[in-house]
């Protein structure tokens, strides 16, 4: 048996009253110094007690000392030696009471359930739409990338570029009308040749001719030869032709004739393309050096994709194509993108709306519920009313922001004449800055809705299917008033009046007069007929 010393106690420790006790071995623990103690407090109830006494515990384990009692020394309470066995009932009523007093946790106001609630989904969808957008950003950078403006020099570099687009697409725009006619005359001209040495003198002209309208006269002599040589080529099937129509009789010439014509329409489809190639080049020079204007070095992907295009335009058979399609890469390097913190891809834009709209009502729900869990006025019979917003909030965004995206719709109150709302073409921030706004005033969107569907979607006019209101008529005087004046007076409230007449003296009543009405009821429909008797002199 080993005997436990502590250096105090609580005043409501059982074990107060002496300094020495003694228990079983049978709860040795090991503490930091390393020598073996007893600990009084069970491990699993410490923290309990700890919350019942409000601080650290004051209870700390001692090594054992060493026993100078016999083993065999009677134990009893006056030796001031009290075993496990015999102190166990009186411990535990008290100590058993304060453990369970401390792991009862303290009332918590009403609504404050709610409110962690809401709070912990808040927090929630913040830290998964920043993790969202962080590897979005790393790992799908296309997704934030949004065109910027563009300043007087890069909108006249970008147009330029889709001009010389179209002109790669469709050369034979550029210098078909002069080819035409150089061909043109060359076709009369071969028909009146006499012999081969007029068709090759003409030939010859006509080359010279279509080399001085596809090569510049600053281009080196290397390339008029080139030139020349190249459109020789491609005139000579139209050359062979032409002399086969010269050498042939007057009865044969028109199947040659034909076949000239047939080769020249082809010769001048591959000259149209060839001569385009200098001014193409041309055109390319200038964006190249409007790209330097604007700061783009050697090594940049702009003047780097002009060298590969007029490089494939100096080809033999330049793939027009191919150099259209690079260019598509200068145009949207010219637009310029930039990253933007927020999705811009048309579907997840629409999870944007979602987040934000769905941020917005719980950042109210939360001012909400800590207004009135503070000033004790939280009900819990509103949790179900405020969930069910929470949910529709995010359903609501989505038709008024797609509404609003392809309409325009028209405000007008008391302080201002009018403003237009819409959301087509508007940056990102916007939209979401909008959907955040539908979020925290819920109930407005949801009257929003209200107002377009009856717009949009009428219900049955009860008014018009119920019963007309009686209107009383007693009110209008009509008797002896003249009757075009009654009955102005009863159509404009709302009846329908015909007109019967009855004779009577002069004496009696004045012609044209009201005598009465039919029916005589004093409360009529609106919309009923009446019928005024109107007094009409006698004949003669």
């Amino acid at each position: 048996m080993a005997t436990l010393t502590t250096k105090r106690w609580p005043a409501f420790w059982p074990m107060a009253a002496t300094k020495k006790r003694s228990y079983s071995t049978t709860g040795l623990t090991k503490p930091k110094n390393g020598r073996t103690a007893i600990c009084v407090i069970p491990t699993a109830i410490r923290p309990a007690i700890r919350r019942a006494v409000g601080r650290e515990s004051p209870w700390s384990c001692s090594p054992i000392e060493s026993n100078d009692r016999s083993a065999d020394e009677p134990k009893t309470q006056s030796s001031g030696r009290w075993t496990m066995a015999e102190n166990d009932n009186q411990q535990k009523p008290r100590l058993w009471q304060r453990i369970k007093t401390s792991l009862t946790l303290p009332d918590t106001p009403v609504g404050a359930r709610t409110f962690a609630l809401t709070l912990r989904i808040l927090v929630t969808l913040v830290v998964i739409y920043a993790l969202a957008h962080a590897g979005s950003l790393i790992w799908a950078g296309h997704l934030h990338t949004e065109q910027s403006a563009l300043d007087a020099d890069r909108m006249a570099m970008l147009l330029d570029t889709a001009q010389l687009k179209d002109q790669l697409l469709t050369p034979p725009a550029l210098a078909d009308p002069a080819i035409g006619a150089v061909l043109d005359a060359l076709e009369r001209s071969v028909m009146i040749a006499e012999d081969a040495d007029a068709v090759a003198a003409l030939f010859g002209d006509t080359v010279t001719s279509l080399v001085s309208l596809g090569v510049p006269q600053s281009e080196p002599q290397s390339s008029v030869v080139s030139a020349t040589t190249h459109i020789t080529e491609l005139l000579g099937g139209a050359r062979a032709e032409a002399e086969a129509l010269v050498a042939a009789g007057e009865k044969a010439r028109e199947i040659p004739l034909r076949l000239l014509r047939i080769e020249l329409e082809q010769a001048r489809a591959a000259i149209l393309d060839y001569v385009a190639v200098p001014t193409l080049s041309g055109r390319v020079a200038g964006l190249d050096k409007a790209a330097q204007s604007l700061g783009y070095g050697p090594k940049s992907d702009i003047i780097g994709t002009l060298t590969r295009i007029s490089e494939e335009l100096r080809k033999d058979q330049p793939n027009r194509a191919l150099a259209a399609e690079m260019l598509d890469r200068i145009r949207d390097e010219i637009q310029g993108v930039r990253k933007s913190l927020f999705w811009r891809d048309p579907v997840l834009l629409w999870l944007e709306v979602i987040a934000w709209s769905l941020a917005g009502i719980l950042a109210t729900r939360l001012m909400s519920a800590g207004r009135y869990i503070g000033t004790h006025q939280f009900k819990p019979e509103w949790d179900r009313w405020w969930w069910a917003k929470i949910v529709l909030a995010p359903l609501m965004a989505i038709p008024i922001v797609a509404f609003l995206t392809y309409l325009t719709i028209d405000v007008q109150s008391r302080d201002t004449l009018g403003i237009q709302v819409s959301l087509k073409d508007q940056p990102i921030e916007v939209v979401i800055s909008f959907a955040f706004i539908i979020g925290m005033f819920s109930n407005q969107a949801y009257k929003f809705l209200q107002n377009m569907a009856a717009k949009i979607l009428p219900e049955d006019d009860d008014d018009a299917k119920a019963k007309p209101a009686p209107i009383a008529v007693e009110e209008t005087p009509i008797a002896g008033r003249p009757a075009d004046e009654v009955q102005a007076e009863l159509e404009k409230r709302g009846f329908k009046i015909k007109i019967e007449t009855e004779v009577k003296p002069t004496a009696e009543a004045a012609p044209g007069t009201v005598l009465g009405r039919k029916p005589d009821d004093k409360e009529l429909a609106k919309g009923a007929g009446i019928t005024l008797i109107v007094a009409e002199a006698p004949e003669g």
